[in-house]
């Protein structure tokens, strides 16, 4: 039996796709990359549950900062410095509780 979440990937993909032919480039197309974090984020979810998974979702923000330094050569300032530095504080903190 399909599981709800495979169906839910199927409709994702029909939706992002919408009956448009693309070739991959070398640094692959950005519609993969999306469903793979989808699917790695679900599989998450199976492991380690919804609670502790769903505390991992304050890590985004700190990895855009750190590819937007990277890649875009975004400032790297004391706000963002002070921000990261408090998210990765609270995650520690939620992770003790």
């Amino acid at each position: 039996m399909i599981s709800v979440c495979v169906i839910s990937i199927i409709g994702i993909s029909l939706i992002c796709l919408n009956g448009v032919k693309f070739k991959l480039n070398p640094l692959g197309d950005i519609l993969v990359l999306s469903a793979a974090c989808f699917a790695s984020w679900n599989y998450a979810f199976k492991v380690l549950g919804v609670v502790k998974t769903s505390i991992y979702i304050y890590v985004v923000p700190v990895i855009t900062v750190f590819i937007s330094v990277l890649v875009l050569k975004e400032p790297f300032t004391l706000f963002t410095l002070t921000g990261t530095l408090l998210t990765i504080l609270g995650l520690f903190i939620s992770k003790k509780k």
